[in-house]
């Protein structure tokens, strides 16, 4: 390799039907007695002899042999100086000679099948009109760009339901480089997903139905594929293994969200992995994700035609993409910095968070992947097509995220909508009875609450004395159209349960931004209540406002 380690030999040879392989095997295979490399050769159909001497003569043979010739290895699959590596194969003219080399022989995941007019004709053709479809075909160009662009990886996901046609976007996605075999499941662990990412490095890993990864790990597993490299795991000898790492960027689909999955787990949703994975909205009408039919009679018509010639035609326009990044290695890095920056600067609004920049940056990153594949007559598409939808998908998701604000303090808000709304009535206390011995019994206490009326002063209502001379004996149906409910949350509730997987100080912060919490006279987020019958308390005072926010 580059620091002159990992030596190895590329052996070349037929099986048992005659189809001529070839494995770079590392040298550290051939350490011991061999009996690894021997089970990987049998595996591959090699023939080999069975007794003790036949066993060493296949290392001795390797070993002492004396090859004129020598290449670099390399690791993972995806750029090394300009090139392209690939198991079988380099894409484009390096620096010097190249291979792959793994103590594994894996099979690439680059696969051909009939010609690019066809591919042209029969699916991308058909993905004009259409925003979510071509989007996922352009990402699928975006992915071998992302060396060249700097930017991290990340991924999109495109949200659904079952019927509307959004795993045809995987499908297309993947016929710029293979068969419909190249889309993978997210129903893997993440240790089979740290292996599959260094098989698409460099390219792009679609991932199939979010709804089947557990939604405990599914946060794990977003943050590990956009941070780009895997666990650091120990060998037999107690040294550190190499770590496996990628670059790439992935397509998932789901009719799940990842808020909704993590939501299962018991897991705050954070800003950070919607900044990673943004959710895409798959349906853009009554249609699904087919907003023009060219012709057919029904979206269930044009989807059926998509999928079918998907695999029958692939895996022309992705190499031939790559061949031309090869070729233009110098210019690329400028080119793409300087046109995602000018994309950027028309679609993001003024005063929005850092958050937005960020994504809209990988947005824009395939809508000039997509025009660039055009220009060079690999789609078929009309020039700007590409970038009004990647623009489209972008507007969509900003959409759904709900604005161009933090994310992370909308979510913060939510969990505290959601904990009142879920505990509203069995763990707080009404302070007006917070005396009487014939209250129910309320285990768990997270605090009082009140009755305040709707007027300016909103005069609270506290003690039993002051509800009696409001309302009586009861509250009638009137009454009750006069007075809101404020809620005093306890200060080491609101910190350990209320605020779970966030910084108290932030939520308290963002509660106060938006006018739904009352500070101190000094600013400070929490004040002293006193209770009828319990004394003064550090609270949290949380007002009826925060059910009418819009987030």
């Amino acid at each position: 390799n580059e620091m002159n380690s990992e030596w190895g030999y590329l052996l070349e040879f037929t099986d048992r039907d005659g189809i001529l392989k070839r494995w770079a095997v590392p040298a550290g295979l051939f350490a011991g007695d061999g009996t690894e490399l021997r089970r990987m050769l049998l595996d591959m159909g090699v023939k080999l002899g069975v007794t003790q001497i036949a066993r060493t003569q296949i290392a001795n043979y390797v070993q002492m042999a004396q090859p004129d010739e020598r290449v670099r290895c390399v690791p993972r699959v995806g750029w090394h100086h300009g090139a392209f590596v690939l198991p079988d194969r380099v894409i484009g003219t390096g620096k010097e000679a190249l291979i792959y080399q793994a103590d594994t022989p894996i099979q690439s995941q680059f696969k051909e099948r009939g010609t690019l007019d066809d591919w042209q004709r029969e699916v991308a053709a058909y993905c004009v009109g259409n925003s979510r479809l071509l989007f996922c075909v352009a990402t699928a160009f975006a992915g071998p760009l992302l060396h060249f662009s700097g930017l991290q990886s990340g991924g999109f996901h495109l949200l659904g339901t079952t019927s509307k046609g959004k795993s045809t976007g995987g499908v297309i996605a993947a016929s710029v480089f293979g068969s419909p075999d190249y889309v993978r499941s997210w129903k893997a662990t993440d240790n089979a997903l740290e292996a599959v990412a260094t098989q698409h490095s460099d390219a792009l890993l679609i991932l199939d139905e979010i709804g089947q990864v557990e939604p405990r790990l599914v946060g794990d597993v977003i943050y590990m594929l956009a941070n780009e490299s895997g666990k650091a795991r120990a060998s037999r000898s107690g040294s550190a293994k190499p770590v496996l790492t990628w670059r790439l960027l992935f397509l998932s689909n789901g009719e799940k969200s990842v808020s909704a999955l993590m939501a299962e787990g018991n897991k705050p949703m954070k800003g950070g992995i919607e900044v990673r994975l943004p959710a895409i909205p798959a349906e853009v009408g009554e249609m699904g994700v087919v907003e023009k039919l060219h012709g057919f009679p029904t979206p269930a018509a044009l989807i059926e035609h998509l999928e079918r010639h998907a695999g029958m035609h692939y895996g022309t326009a992705g190499p031939a993409f790559i061949e031309w990044a090869s070729s233009q290695a110098g210019e690329l890095a400028e080119h793409l910095r300087v046109r995602v920056d000018e994309l950027v600067g028309q679609w993001v609004p003024d005063g929005s968070h850092s958050q937005v920049a960020r994504v809209a940056k990988r947005f824009c990153l395939v809508a000039v992947a997509g025009e660039l594949a055009t220009a060079h007559g690999l789609t078929g598409w009309p020039q700007g097509e590409a970038v009004e939808a990647a623009r489209r998908c972008f507007e969509g998701w900003l959409e759904l995220r709900g604005g161009t604000g933090n994310s992370d303090e909308a979510e913060a808000v939510r969990q505290v909508q959601h904990f009142l709304a879920a505990h509203g009535d069995n763990r707080f206390v009404w302070m007006n009875r917070a005396q009487d011995d014939h209250r129910p019994n309320v285990p768990h206490r997270a605090g009082f609450k009140q009755h305040v009326k709707r007027d300016e002063r909103r005069t609270p209502i506290a003690s039993d004395r002051e509800y009696y001379a409001e309302f009586g004996g009861k509250m009638s149906a009137d009454d009750a159209e006069s007075v809101e409910t404020e809620y005093l949350i306890e200060a080491a509730v609101f910190r350990k349960d209320v605020c779970a997987g966030f910084d108290h100080k932030i939520v308290a912060k963002a509660l106060m931004k938006r006018g739904v919490l009352m500070p101190r006279s000094d600013g400070y987020p929490y004040r002293q209540e006193y209770i009828p019958g319990h004394g003064k308390f550090m609270v949290y005072r949380v007002l009826p406002s925060i059910f009418t926010l819009e987030l």
